[in-house]
């Protein structure tokens, strides 16, 4: 695979992984919001609108939803992260990746 042919398949894989999480819903516990801090949790509030509920009956918690990505995308999740914060740190990095490479792909379409 050439380096560009690669280049895509990576940013093509992380724009999945986007649109995917960007449909799903995380129940955020007392626990959990706690561990996040108040002003990171504001700020992803902000930053995510719609993606963290704090009603366990409209979403399942981070780890189930890891559990999930983990074994779709394994190449972008490692699945061997335990702690539900961390685990939800890492969907959130590999959410910022997925939307950077969105934004790859729309500026590289423009200059075509």
């Amino acid at each position: 695979m050439t380096e560009t042919a690669y280049e895509t398949a990576y940013l093509q894989s992380h724009a999945e992984f986007y649109d995917y999480i960007r449909t799903k819903k995380f129940y955020i516990s007392r626990h959990l919001k706690r561990e996040i801090g108040a002003t990171q949790w504001k700020d992803l509030l902000k930053t995510y609108i719609g993606l963290f509920t704090t009603d366990r009956t409209k979403a399942p918690a981070p780890d189930e939803v890891y559990a999930e990505i983990a074994e779709l995308f394994p190449h972008l999740i490692q699945g061997d992260t335990l702690n539900e914060y961390d685990q939800l740190i890492d969907i959130i990095n590999a959410l910022e990746k997925g939307k950077q490479a969105k934004e790859t792909i729309r500026q590289q379409k423009i200059k075509k």
